[in-house]
């Protein structure tokens, strides 16, 4: 089944909902082969040599009302639910328990798209839980 494009997608930073216009995240696992041990040819093990990093990245469209900034100007965790796809068997989910706001959105004056990003950083509640991915 492929990613379907064209479908409705929504955004959900704490207890409002918005419609997406463009999402991207990064998943940097800082892993390290170990492929320098004496007599060998290739890779005999790998091990963590940093921590995880998921950032995340939404691009949204909003109204007038000043509903979609508010919350990023006074809470700099929240938690993050995308979902892209109304149908059976073509919906994807990204969930972030804990989203850290890296940096609160550039808000446009009112003679502008109404356009704001949103970028963030998952942060592990229990161990290696930043993220979950579904599909349905």
């Amino acid at each position: 089944n492929s990613i379907p494009s064209g479908l409705t997608g929504f955004f959900q930073w704490g207890a409002t909902a918005y419609q997406v216009e463009k999402v991207s995240f990064d998943i940097m696992n800082a892993m390290e082969l170990q492929n320098t041990a004496l007599g060998t040819a290739k890779a005999v093990a790998f091990f963590r040599k940093n921590k995880r990093m998921i950032t995340c990245k939404v691009d949204a469209k909003f109204s007038d009302d000043l509903t979609m900034w508010t919350p990023s100007l006074t809470a700099t965790t929240g938690t993050l639910f995308l979902q892209i796809g109304t149908t059976a068997t073509k919906i994807f989910a990204l969930y972030l328990p804990v989203a850290n706001l890296m940096r609160p959105p550039d808000i446009p004056d009112g003679e502008e798209t109404n356009n704001i990003s949103f970028e963030m950083q998952a942060l592990g509640v229990s161990g290696n839980d930043e993220a979950y991915f579904g599909c349905a």
